[in-house]
Parts: structure tokens; C-alpha cells; sequence
């Protein structure tokens, strides 16, 4: 059999990861995709061969970039359709071209749930239903969250769905995990860090203001690719104790930053339903490099950080709840947070597909 990858944005780490353990268990693999100018830093280290890259001209409106995507893929399908290939589907949109088109078999992947991002309700109820149609239609979906089979089916979710959190590559099987930090925390100067695709003003930015204007003593460093018109005029304020360190490259960049930082900054905006279910890889970065984590409350991460006791949960969406959180910090419960990440195994925080594969094959088999 061979695999077709349909991606939707391919300098995602985790399509990356996807695609280069299905290589290394000796698939052959086709990779079609597009390129949306965000963290193509990581594709200078790809380990497949990319067979059509399309560029996201973001020059068109959003409708026109949508048909003009959805046409590049459907051609894709009717060019590379036949009884040995199998697509995988890197998001919804690309699942329901695959659940529509005639005699196709693909795998589904399903990182937000496109479903809940609107507000109308006739909508919503559709696309909530159009998903699950396209869950049925798959040989196999794969989540990167309970969060969201939870929110879909219930407790009971179908036998075909399987669970795969976004952990951190498998990079890092070849690197001797740390278990110290390389400096001691100091409450009284402590280093916040945010690291990924900047957005979220409301929360992120919102935080790392407060830091500016009334903690001179902390610091707050961010790392990655702006995504959001706040961002820009935000870092012109010039606020001393802020700094932006540009993009940067995962997983190779990931050590170096988190011993820049103390504590990660990880409270997105709970006003999209969909980060409230989902499963961020920045749990699983934050414990392997000892950094308490902060996220928001009211999410399904907020109900991990709480289980692995490896962080803190605020309400990052007013001034007055991160202000008071600052000034709750203390050297102990810091301490305590990092000791529980260091008990957790290494194992258990990198992306390991053995499972993933083996149901693959299985399905393949039968």
C-alpha cells in the first residue's frame, strides 16, 4: 500500500512527525501540501520528499484561497487515486474531500475541531455532524486529544477513533533527557516565556503587558511567528524587561529555549471552544525540560496540568487574576512542580506511533 499525505500546513511539526515515522516504518509515501509562509524554518531538515508544494497566496480573500485549496486537492485525489494508495488527511476540510470523493480510503487527522470555531448554531450542528460523517467514512481518525472524542461522542466514542496527544518528536530517543535545571529559580527575577504561533492577545499578549507595565523585576521572552495584527505594535511599546527572539526551529531549537526561561506561558484564549478541548504539545515540552506550565482554566489542559501536577491555572483573560497569580508565585511550589516533572518517565512524553502503525497495518490486513 502506499500513503498520500494531504497537509494542510507543512511545516507543522506534528504532520512532520506524522510523516516521517510512517517513512521510517518503510511505507511508501507521497507528500502533496501547502505552504502558508509560517515556520518553513522547519522544512529545511525534512526527511521526505515533498511532490507538490502549493503556496497560500494570502493576497486573495479567504474564499478564494478555500476554492482554490479545495480544487488543488481534489485534483491531487483524482491523479493519485487507486485500489493501493490510502490518503492521510491532515485536518477537516481535507477529511471531507476525501469522505466525498468516490471509492477513496484515507485516514483522517484531526487537530481542531473546525466544527465549534462558529457561532452560529445551525452551523455548527451541521459541521459537528459533517465531521462525524467524515469519522465514519475514514478506515481510521486519529485525535490529538481525548478532549475532542469527549466532546464528539461522548465517553463512547467509536472503536475506529484512536487518541494520539501531540507529544515531543522522537528527536529527542537520541538525547539524554535532563532531569536538573541549569539554573535555580528566582521569584524574585523570573524569566516567562511563550514559545509557538503568536496570537491570542487577549491572554498571551494580555499577559506578557501586565509583565511590562507592572513587573520591571521578571522578564518575558517569545519565541515564533506572529499571527495576529496586536502583535506588532505591542513590541514597539519597547517595554525593557520583553523580548522577542524571532522564529526558530522545532524540535532543535526547543533545549536551548527552555533553558532561557523559568516558566512557560501557555494560557490561550478559552473564548475559541476548540482550545478548551484540545491537548497542546507545550504539556509534554514544558515537563521534559522541568518548566511549570501556565494554561488556562476551564480547558481539558487545565485538567491535564492539575493530573500531572505540573503547573499552575489562572484566568488569563483580565489584568487583576495574572497580576494576583505573579505575585502568588513562590520558590516552594516551584520546586515541587519540577520535581513531579522529573518523575514522570521520558518515555511517556514522546511521540511513539508503534501503536498508531500496528493498528495501521492491522486495518491493512484485514
Amino acid at each position: 500500500m502506499r500513503i498520500v499525505f494531504l497537509v494542510q500546513q507543512l511545516s507543522q511539526p506534528r504532520c512532520i512527525k506524522r510523516i516521517e515515522s510512517f517513512q521510517r516504518a518503510g511505507f511508501d509515501i507521497t507528500v502533496y501540501g501547502f505552504d502558508n509562509g509560517f515556520y518553513t524554518e522547519n522544512l529545511t531538515s525534512i526527511s521526505f520528499e515533498i511532490k507538490e508544494r502549493f503556496i497560500t497566496n494570502f493576497k486573495k480573500s479567504r474564499i478564494v484561497r478555500y476554492f482554490n485549496g479545495k480544487g488543488k486537492i481534489l485534483t491531487t485525489i483524482r491523479k493519485e487515486n487507486n485500489s493501493d494508495t490510502i490518503f492521510y488527511c491532515f485536518g477537516f476540510s481535507f477529511g471531507q474531500l476525501c469522505s466525498i470523493y468516490p471509492n477513496v480510503k484515507f485516514i483522517y487527522e484531526e487537530a481542531d475541531v473546525d466544527a465549534v470555531k462558529t457561532s452560529n448554531k445551525l452551523i455548527r450542528a451541521f459541521l459537528i455532524w459533517l465531521d462525524k460523517w467524515i469519522i465514519n467514512k475514514s478506515m481510521m481518525t486519529v485525535f490529538t486529544s481525548e478532549g475532542f472524542a469527549d466532546f464528539l461522542f461522548g465517553v463512547q466514542y467509536p472503536h475506529k477513533v484512536f487518541i494520539h496527544p501531540n507529544k515531543l518528536s522522537s528527536f529527542f530517543l537520541n538525547h539524554q533527557r535532563s532531569l536538573e535545571r541549569t539554573s535555580k529559580l528566582n521569584p524574585n527575577h523570573i524569566r516567562f516565556g511563550f514559545i509557538g504561533l503568536i496570537r491570542y492577545p487577549n491572554t498571551i499578549l494580555r499577559f506578557a503587558k501586565v509583565v511590562g507595565e507592572q513587573f520591571p523585576q521578571h522578564e518575558f521572552h517569545i519565541w515564533g511567528q506572529p499571527s495576529c495584527n496586536e502583535f506588532t505594535p505591542f513590541i514597539e511599546r519597547g517595554f525593557p524587561n520583553i523580548t522577542y527572539h524571532g522564529t526558530f526551529i522545532s524540535p532543535y531549537d526547543l533545549e536551548k529555549i527552555y533553558n532561557q526561561i523559568d516558566i512557560s506561558i501557555a494560557c490561550y484564549d478559552t473564548t475559541s471552544y476548540n482550545v478548551r478541548i484540545a491537548e497542546p504539545n507545550k504539556l509534554y515540552e514544558s515537563i521534559y525540560f522541568n518548566s511549570p506550565i501556565v494554561v488556562s482554566e476551564n480547558t481539558f489542559l487545565a485538567k491535564q496540568v492539575r493530573k500531572f501536577k505540573t503547573g499552575f491555572v489562572v484566568d488569563a483573560s483580565a489584568d487583576d487574576n495574572i497580576v494576583k497569580f505573579i505575585k502568588s508565585i513562590n520558590l516552594k511550589d516551584c520546586q515541587q512542580i519540577v520535581h513531579n516533572s522529573r518523575l514522570i518517565s521520558t518515555d511517556s512524553l514522546l511521540d511513539n506511533t508503534d501503536l498508531l502503525i500496528e493498528m495501521f497495518k492491522n486495518l491493512i490486513n484485514s
